[in-house]
């Protein structure tokens, strides 16, 4: 028997299912559409600039395809899906193309990012710290 990991919830199930039976494809695609309509549309032009498409692709070389994040914080070996800014697009412009600001990470550790994010400006300034650190090991 073959398994895959699901992205969204880190389980294993069977791949002739397709798709993970805990629904998280659905919750996975509400997800992302939340995230584009809120982040992306405003910076569209960022997200489908070729030097974003290269740089995210290095970003994902550098971590070996996996969330670096859930691997230094809890020592679960996941898959990443995506690149995250640490210092945020609407923060720091002159970091958007920087890969040393990037960090490659599944839906599931972005979304608690940005809840650490959003919880006090300690909580952001201590969750950023522990990603750039992250970034010292696999730069």
């Amino acid at each position: 028997m073959i398994y895959n990991i699901c992205p969204m919830c880190g389980k294993q199930y069977d791949k002739s299912l397709g798709k993970c039976p805990n629904s998280c494809g659905d919750k996975k695609r509400k997800h992302s559409s939340v995230i584009y309509d809120k982040f992306q549309r405003k910076n569209y032009n960022i997200y489908h600039d070729k030097r974003w498409k290269k740089l995210t692709e290095l970003c994902k070389q550098r971590s070996n395809g996996i969330d670096v994040y859930a691997f230094n914080k809890y020592g679960k070996l996941i898959p990443g899906t995506l690149s995250h800014h640490i210092e945020e697009v609407n923060e720091n412009k002159d970091l958007i193309f920087n890969i040393n600001n990037l960090i490659w990470i599944s839906a599931e550790s972005h979304a608690e990012i940005h809840k650490k994010y959003n919880e006090s400006l300690y909580d952001k300034g201590q969750m950023k710290a522990f990603l750039k650190s992250i970034i010292s090991v696999y730069g």
